[in-house]
């Protein structure tokens, strides 16, 4: 049998090209990328493992008039979603399709009888059995998501749900399944039908006219409380003319409550804050009653004379900040009595001096409760960082007096010393470096609640020098030079915080902080020590925001510069990088910060990261300079000296954001 050259693309020039692809087929690499495509376009299936009569659910469109329910809300109500997808595909379904999910139930399922049958056996040998659990984990990847129709009927109800808190009373909800692919990027649906058995659900829903406020009044039958509502009721959220909105309704139902709460109504809940709507008022409007009742009792739902009713008064504060051990599990605390207070502890003496542990503290002794002074105190001592826990609860058993309540401040001290080590390598080019860490912190200085963080830090590089003779020339650096690392680097720091009562009322307190550091260089072309010293302070204004105020000293020296580090800064002609080798000082004074972290107060799907930095150095120099008649004129370049060393002068400020 003859083969033209034209039926086979490679008979023109003979074996020799033939010889040269199979040789190429043979290659490890590639057949393991073949391998991959082939995976990867059965993958692609997105349908493969569908079970007949089923449809892959791959889209969810919602209809509604503009201007009346949120959209992005209403997406996170639907109770059935396609799959993930990645730059437009469902990645995590085709992983998914990788493998037959039968198969692997059986192969998982053998595997866990097999290791049945091997625990019976540990047991008779006296060991420990092992856990069998591979048929419950979770498989790589995403399942299809199969439409399913009770999800739809619960999403609608959702739907209905949702607007009807809105205040659409006469709301209207459909779902209605395509199997026509939807059009492309303009929305609606096509004609065509799927190729695969896959389903699209379309939600319309029209909320017809809103219903809003005609009436806002409200109803309590004690006396001291509800003059105490009508003392802020111009502050109500519910107001006539406005749409109904069930958020704004839950949000004056916590107004109530935090008011009433911080005029000493300790056990009052917001769950006692009732509102009664009349739909009969008129066309789209409704009545609103607000009054304060106890649901939950069936006998006297009223305030009047009740504990929920009656505004109280702290009989006795107690600190208990004992560190419970097995040891001591079942020792008695001894008390001691300061200031009104009574503190419990185990041992010769307290592990908190009281004085200090008082500072955070706003719950006194013989005052009116207040839930602004509850937050308040649980707050700082959170931010002081040595509690691991907080506590406050309330007692009135025991209390022969109406109106009195003792309050319990439960503390559970953290570890009040650590120490640990980093190390660290590098590879600049070829040269290599190693660097360790010591760090050794104590949360409890002097038993005031300040904290001390000390670190030394230890280095050594390889570093080429400009010229192979310079280190010859400084006896100090020529044991370095002959040695495997002629970089030396080595630095201590320390840094105290004292906590200290500052701030408003919403604040987390704040701290006084003073920071020192000394870090030392030796490397070939020359030698530099650096000397810092700070002082400040910081404040949680709020429970998202921190600000913070410095005055920064820098003092650096150049003792030593070989000839060649001299003259290569010299040729640079770079006037920033020859400044930054010579001895020079750096007061930033003042150095301002403020950090925002939106996470920080409760869990949220976005959140916001922001710190600010802004700095002025040198000025307050010049000004001293200036008062004291001490000033010095320039030595003929742009910058001024103090004590025969130049300063640097300049503002800066900087920003990091992150969503």
């Amino acid at each position: 049998m003859r083969i033209s050259s034209g039926a086979f693309p490679f008979a023109g020039k003979g074996p020799r090209k033939i010889d040269s692809l199979l040789r190429v087929l043979h290659k490890p690499l590639l057949h393991t990328l073949l391998a991959a495509t082939v995976l990867l376009v059965g993958a692609c299936n997105s349908t493969k493992w569908v079970p007949p009569g089923e449809r892959l659910l791959v889209k969810n469109t919602i209809t509604i008039p503009s201007g009346t329910l949120d959209a992005d809300e209403l997406q996170s109500i639907i109770k059935q979603k396609p799959n993930k997808r990645v730059l437009g595909r469902p990645m995590y379904l085709y992983l998914y399709n990788l493998r037959n999910p039968e198969k692997v139930a059986r192969k998982r399922a053998l595997k866990d009888s097999l290791c049945a049958v091997e625990n019976d056996q540990r047991k008779l040998l006296g060991k420990d059995p092992r856990t069998c659990d591979r048929s419950s984990r979770g498989r790589s990847g995403e399942a299809p998501v199969i439409l399913d129709s009770n999800l739809l009927a619960r999403t609608s109800q959702q739907f209905a749900l949702y607007a009807f808190k809105e205040g659409f009373f006469e709301v209207q909800v459909s779902d209605t399944v395509h199997l026509d692919r939807p059009k492309w990027p303009f929305g609606g649906w096509s004609r065509r039908p799927f190729k695969k058995p896959k389903a699209a659900v379309d939600y319309r829903i029209t909320p017809g006219s809103p219903w809003v406020y005609c009436v806002v009044d409200y109803h309590v039958d004690d006396p001291l409380m509800a003059a105490i509502v009508q003392e802020e009721w111009d502050q109500c959220m519910v107001k006539p003319g406005e749409r109904f909105d069930d958020d704004v309704i839950e949000a004056e139902r916590t107004r109530i409550t935090d008011l009433l709460r911080r005029r000493g109504y300790l056990w009052f809940t917001r769950d006692m804050v009732l509102f009664d709507a009349d739909t009969s008022a008129g066309d789209h409007e409704v009545d609103m009653r607000m009054s304060l009742e106890r649901p939950l009792n069936i006998g006297q739902r009223g305030m009047r004379g009740t504990p929920e009713g009656t505004p109280y008064h702290l009989e006795n504060v107690v600190i208990d900040a004992t560190r419970r051990t097995k040891a001591n599990a079942g020792a008695v605390p001894d008390t001691l009595r300061y200031n009104g207070y009574t503190f419990l502890y185990l041992g010769r003496r307290p592990e908190f001096r009281p004085k200090a542990l008082l500072g955070p503290v706003f719950l006194r002794p013989g005052d009116r409760f207040d839930q602004l002074d509850a937050d308040r105190t649980f707050r700082r001592l959170t931010n002081l960082r040595v509690f691991d826990r907080v506590e406050i609860s309330y007692d009135t058993t025991g209390i022969g007096r109406k109106g009195f309540a003792n309050c319990r401040i439960g503390l559970l001290p953290s570890k009040r010393q650590g120490f640990s080590i980093e190390g660290f390598g590098t590879n600049r080019g070829g040269f290599l470096g190693t660097s360790i860490n010591f760090n050794y912190r104590h949360k409890n200085l002097f038993r005031t609640m300040a904290s001390i963080q000390a670190t030394i830090t230890l280095g050594l590089e390889a570093q080429q020098s400009l010229s192979a003779n310079s280190a010859s020339e400084d006896a100090s650096t020529s044991i370095g030079r002959d040695a495997l690392f002629n970089t030396v680097e080595i630095g201590p720091e320390v840094k105290v915080s004292f906590p200290v009562r500052v701030g408003s009322a919403r604040s987390g307190g704040g701290r006084f902080v003073i920071n020192t550091l000394y870090n030392y260089q030796r490397r070939p072309d020359y030698t530099r020590a650096l000397a810092k010293g700070a002082i400040g302070g910081e404040l949680n204004s709020t429970a998202t925001q921190v600000f913070g105020m410095y005055a920064e000293l820098n003092s650096i020296r150049i003792p030593r510069r070989s000839p060649e580090f001299t003259q290569f800064l010299d040729n640079t002609n770079d006037v920033v990088l020859s400044d930054s080798y010579t001895d020079h000082l750096i007061l930033n004074f003042p150095r301002f910060v403020y950090t925002l972290n939106t996470g920080a107060e409760r869990k949220r799907r976005n959140t916001w990261f922001a710190r600010g930095t802004g700095e002025l150095a040198g000025t307050a120099l010049r000004l001293f300079q200036g008062i004291t008649n001490s000033y010095s004129d320039t030595t003929g370049l742009n910058y001024r000296t103090l004590f025969n060393i130049r300063y640097a002068e300049y503002w800066k400020v900087d920003l990091d954001a992150r969503f």
